[in-house]
């Protein structure tokens, strides 16, 4: 099928397969264990970067929690996800200390 100059092109993934993995999927929860995320693709799809990456988080993650100690999320039951279905992220993540 030809497709248009200047034409908006969308794809979903299906979510079905993850919701029966993924005991409540639409809960953040930085803690589940055993969980196969799609965020840097797969086979040979696969993200060069997913390690450093993961790297990245791990130190970034540890260090906020050590300096600061008291840190809470202030709504960890609800939050604000972006509307979109391309690219899966929050709008905000209001948390105190």
């Amino acid at each position: 099928m030809p497709i248009r100059i200047r034409s908006t092109i969308g794809c979903s993934a299906p979510r079905t397969g993850i919701r029966r993995s993924i005991p409540e999927p639409d809960r953040l929860d930085i803690t589940r264990a055993n969980i196969r995320p799609l965020s840097f693709g797969g086979g040979i799809h696969f993200c060069l970067g997913a390690q450093l990456a993961r790297i990245e988080a791990e130190i970034v993650i540890a260090t906020l929690l050590r300096r600061l100690p008291n840190l809470a999320l202030d709504d960890p039951e609800h939050p604000d996800w972006r509307q979109t279905f391309v690219l899966r992220g929050l709008m905000e993540l209001p948390a105190s200390w």
